[in-house]
């Protein structure tokens, strides 16, 4: 996608169909066990509390992918949330498919942290070089994603930024991305504030 030949660059028909194929393999496979937080049961909760997957597209999170794209510079970045067999795109700038199995090195991996998740170049990182979307047709090279953590210490997925190429990502950048993230989760705690019953104050 980034070749500076034009002739070199896949489709946009090409991507499409490279990610649809990985996300049509997620029913073939269980999720590593691996992957599965200790706190599963209660994260898992904590998704459906926020009634968010599966929701329409949405003004409020595209711009802070779109803004994502621009400041570090990336084709793609994405709000994920991480489901129990697969990551669902709340927002996904710069590519067209809405979910990916839950596979090893990438969202599934950052949900295990407490912090930004970054790998500077996939195909030799052993923590993503078998991830499909690395190995595959895709050919991502760097992904950074920063969880988006609940105001009751769950991680329901990520802000992620993605390349096709390698790269590093300074200090700056991590606090710009982890302040990102904190921006998607206040916009999801208002929507949820909006939601709950308010019980009347004291008389």
């Amino acid at each position: 996608m980034t070749a500076r030949n034009p002739e070199d660059r896949p489709s946009s028909r090409e991507v499409t169909q490279a990610l649809q194929d990985q996300a049509a393999s997620r029913a073939k496979h269980k999720v590593d066990a691996a992957l599965i937080p200790s706190d599963e049961d209660a994260r898992m909760e904590a998704v459906r509390r926020y009634a968010i997957l599966d929701t329409p597209a949405d003004g409020a999170f595209d711009r802070i992918t779109s803004l994502a794209a621009r400041l570090f510079s990336v084709p793609i970045a994405i709000v994920s949330i991480v489901d129990h067999d697969r990551i669902w795109f709340k927002s996904h700038h710069g590519v067209p498919v809405e979910e990916i199995g839950r596979d090893a090195g990438l969202c599934a991996s950052a949900i295990l942290q407490d912090d930004v998740w970054v790998i500077e170049n996939a195909p030799e990182d052993p923590r993503t070089l078998a991830n499909p979307l690395v190995a595959g047709e895709f050919g991502l090279k760097f992904y950074a994603g920063a969880p988006l953590k609940s105001r009751d210490g769950y991680n329901l997925g990520t802000l992620c930024i993605l390349d096709h190429e390698p790269r590093v990502l300074d200090a700056s950048e991590s606090a710009t991305l982890r302040d990102l993230a904190a921006v998607v989760m206040n916009v999801l705690e208002l929507r949820l504030d909006s939601r709950t019953p308010q019980l009347p104050g004291p008389s």
